[in-house]
């Protein structure tokens, strides 16, 4: 899903925290007889380094 939507992985992040928020309400509400998204995990993201550009004199 990453590689083929060219999404960032805080997107997916998202999109699973927010999955996971409601299928734990499904669970609550007994709408479903499982919880089962102890198996969703997010992703690992790259922080990136950033390095302030100086003049040379």
């Amino acid at each position: 899903m990453l590689n083929d939507q060219c999404l960032q992985p805080t997107t997916v992040n998202v999109r699973i925290r927010t999955n996971r928020a409601f299928l734990r309400y499904c669970y609550q509400e007994g709408w479903i007889e499982a919880l089962f998204t102890k198996n969703l995990s997010q992703l690992k993201s790259l922080k990136m380094k950033y390095r302030h550009l100086h003049q040379q004199k």
